[in-house]
């Protein structure tokens, strides 16, 4: 079985894709990945092409494969019309200004993808696409569309938010559908609570337990400390701010010195498109990059004031919906959340159909206004105008930064979110949440699927007006699906501190990969 693997940047996956080869026959044909694993992929697998994700961005073509072109025709258009429009919101992450990437060459970018992996697609001859987690850096999402319209077989991995459960699927639009087979059987088969308990590990027991708690000890770390940070830096917002400004000036005033007297270099390890460049085929200097982080920052602070403008302290006994906007760009959103990857829209549908009186209680998140590692992009999907949309709705309010969000959680009606975490903290906490994209707990009871038609939406918010709450045994009802049906492992050592390349852990891959064999159709 000839194979292609996208994102696979730990050498612990050359050692299970080893363990595939063995027992299934996987012959790898192509390796896209960050540079660190070149060398243990092209030892282990000598006749496996390896290419850069960077130049995978960039179009450069894997050793051996003709650069030609392939036809776009008017069906792979119309049967790639929906990844378009998706891979063109994805694009924004390319975008540090949101003036750099017009329309016009997003759209052709995208169609160059389409002929690009077509050829590579003709040279290799794959069997099976394999991605990390749902394809997210636009060159691979144009790969995952190309693999729908051949029914190439695909597989992908679903981290959740329970300990280090991952679930294998075909197709990440819909959720896992592994968890929701074993939800049916375990509905079928009547547990009590009692029995679910003992039948779960007591660290998810603990989990459960956990959330529950108050914002101090419940709270997920990462997100506790995105907000502790914000909260600190807060305080001394308006000094910093100046205070960076100064110290930017100066630094790109001998960037730009040292660029006119020995010359500028290129950043090869950004995917950023160049302002002054057509195509994304074309490098960043490193001048450029470093103008464009100061041009964020600005970007960021200038969002952050038109956010504290609105921003009230909410009426905690009125009747509300709270939605606690993702941070964007991610792949929470796009490609996870579809259609309702602009988050305006989601909102826009919910103030639609409320009841008179109620309000849509919108909370940003805290990282959109930090520039901490990845987080320095948080201005990409925050365009001008952003919070004065929400705000001319009528019924929608704008959170301080500073209110505990389990206290927004707890006295909502519901919380609504696209795939957020917000949602299965909501359900764990007895209150109902909405979702509009796929997440990893969108079958658990209590989740309401909200990516649909006005009518049906009332009907859903009637339902939540009435006051429904969700039991405790059908949240471990779900944990037990979510137990049976996933494999407790390590996927990326970006997400986990914990090494991958563990005997143990190289086992749970080699499960993983063994996963789903359903086909991805168009």
């Amino acid at each position: 079985m000839k194979v292609i693997l996208s994102e696979f940047s730990d050498p612990a996956w050359v050692r299970a894709v080893e363990r595939m080869q063995q027992a299934r026959a996987w012959q790898p044909v192509l390796w896209v990945a960050e540079q660190n694993v070149k060398m243990a992929v092209e030892s282990a697998f000598p006749e496996c092409r390896f290419l850069n994700r960077v130049d995978a961005i960039r179009m450069a073509p894997p050793a051996g494969v003709d650069t030609g072109r392939a036809v776009v025709g008017p069906e792979l258009l119309n049967a790639t019309a929906y990844y378009q429009l998706q891979a063109i919101k994805m694009m924004a992450r390319m975008d540090n200004d949101g003036a750099s990437f017009t329309a016009e060459q997003r759209m052709d970018y995208f169609h160059n993808l389409l002929s690009f992996w077509q050829v590579v697609l003709d040279e290799l001859q794959p069997d099976l696409v394999v991605f990390l987690e749902s394809p997210h850096v636009i060159y691979d999402y144009a790969l995952y569309a190309l693999c729908c319209f051949r029914n190439i077989e695909t597989r992908m991995f679903v981290r959740t938010k329970i300990g280090d459960y991952v679930a294998p699927t075909a197709r990440f639009e819909h959720g896992p559908e592994s968890i929701s087979r074993a939800m049916a059987e375990i509905n079928a088969a009547g547990y009590d609570t009692a029995l679910l308990q003992r039948s779960l590990p007591d660290a998810m027991v603990a989990e459960v337990e956990r959330i529950k708690g108050d914002f101090a000890s419940g709270m997920e770390t990462t997100a506790k400390g995105q907000i502790d940070h914000y909260n600190k830096r807060a305080e001394r917002l308006v000094l910093k701010h100046y205070g960076n400004l100064l110290k930017d000036i100066v630094r790109l005033k001998l960037d730009w010195l040292r660029k006119t007297l020995s010359g500028d270099t290129l950043h090869k390890s950004t995917y950023l498109k160049s302002p002054q460049a057509a195509s994304p085929r074309e490098w960043m200097t490193k001048y450029q990059y470093k103008k464009a982080k100061v041009q964020g920052r600005r970007l960021r602070y200038g969002n952050e004031q038109s956010y504290s403008r609105y921003a009230i302290m909410p009426d905690l006994a009125a009747p509300y919906i709270y939605f606690p906007l993702h941070f964007q760009p991610e792949r929470s959103t796009c490609p996870d959340g579809g259609w309702f990857v602009d988050q305006r829209l989601a909102i826009a549908n919910l103030s639609a159909v409320l009841p008179a009186g109620w309000k849509i209680y919108v909370r940003e998140h805290p990282a959109s206004f930090i520039a901490t590692s990845h987080a320095g992009r948080g201005h990409m999907l925050r365009p001008k105008g952003f919070y004065d949309d929400l705000v001319a709705l009528g019924n929608v309010e704008l959170v301080g930064m500073g209110v505990d969000p389990f206290s927004l959680t707890d006295n909502a009606k519901a919380v609504a979110t696209v795939t957020g975490t917000a949602g299965w903290e909501s359900v764990v906490r007895g209150r109902p949440a909405l979702v509009f994209g796929a997440p990893w707990y969108r079958d658990c009871p209590g989740v309401y699927h909200a990516d649909v038609g006005a009518e049906e939406l009332s009907r859903i918010i009637e339902n939540i007006a009435d006051g429904n709450c969700v039991a405790e045994d059908e949240i471990y009802r779900f944990l037990l699906a979510v137990h049976r049906s996933c494999i407790a492992c390590r996927i990326s050592t970006r997400i986990r501190t914990q090494p991958l390349d563990t005997p143990d852990n190289v086992e749970k891959l080699v499960a993983l990969l063994t996963g789903s064999e359903a086909v991805c159709d168009a």
